[in-house]
Order: structure tokens, then C-alpha cells, then sequence
């Protein structure tokens, strides 16, 4: 993004930052749905196995993904 920046493309940065803020707040919109998920209670002493969680097909470029 900074890139883009210096490129002078100030649109397409401001696109990509707005991406990143909506998929940021998708992560935090599944740790509550899992959290109610439990009976809104904690998570510890739980084990909580996330399956297929993949956004990018075709590609093995992680360099984004969530640990």
C-alpha cells in the first residue's frame, strides 16, 4: 500500500485500506460469533478448531494470512 502511495495512486490506497479495515473487522466479528457460539463464555480451558478457512484459491501466497 505504501507503494501505491508513492506511485501517486491515492484512490486505489485509499480502496485498499478500506479492504483491510473490513476483513480486520470480520476477524473480530468470528471471535464473537464463536464466543456465542459457547454460551457467550470465555475461551479458555477451550479448544476451538477453526476448518477451511481459506480466502485465496489457487494460490499458496499466505503472506497475509492469520497465523
Amino acid at each position: 500500500m505504501a507503494r501505491a502511495g508513492e506511485l501517486g495512486a491515492d484512490q486505489a490506497l485509499t480502496f485498499l485500506r478500506e479492504i483491510d479495515s473490513i476483513n480486520m473487522r470480520r476477524r473480530g466479528q468470528m471471535v464473537e460469533m464463536t464466543r456465542e457460539a459457547l454460551g457467550g463464555a470465555t475461551f479458555l480451558g477451550r479448544r476451538v478448531a477453526v476448518l477451511g478457512a481459506t480466502f485465496k484459491p489457487d494460490s499458496d501466497d499466505v503472506r497475509d494470512s492469520p497465523p
